[in-house]
């Protein structure tokens, strides 16, 4: 996706917040962007959130290339137990049902074919 696509996304893009406690201390990782080898540290942490169910959200902070000594400085901050505050776009959000207990296939009836329209430069072609 171009930079311009990205940028018009962002712009109806919304932030998500979550707040909850750090399930161990964050560690940097190194993520790859492309299939030329660039890569990126990422500072990755899991996060028990402060909801009813206790879900846990895996966070992702990525830095740019070379910055790998910055991020692991900010991963050093975050320590297991830790409240933190998470900011998120929420066009980057994503589910993941790691424990499915069943998967249905949903029968939906095949579209009916559309008629043809006809050609007003072609009238001997509407008559059956």
């Amino acid at each position: 996706m171009n930079a311009a696509a990205q940028t018009a996304l962002r712009a109806f893009a919304f932030d998500m917040f979550y707040t909850g406690t750090l399930l161990h201390k964050a560690e940097v990782r190194t993520k790859l962007l492309d299939g030329a080898d660039h890569a990126v540290p990422v500072v990755c942490m899991d996060v028990e959130l402060d909801n009813d169910m206790r879900t846990t959200l895996h966070v992702e902070h990525p830095f740019g290339m070379g910055q790998h000594a910055q991020a692991a400085a900010e991963a050093a901050k975050f320590k297991r137990g830790m409240q933190v505050r998470v900011k998120a776009p929420a066009l980057d959000m994503r589910l993941v049902a790691r424990n499915a207990s069943e998967i249905t296939p949903i029968d939906t009836p095949p579209a009916a074919p559309a008629a043809p329209t006809p050609n007003p430069q072609e009238p001997e072609l509407w008559q059956a």
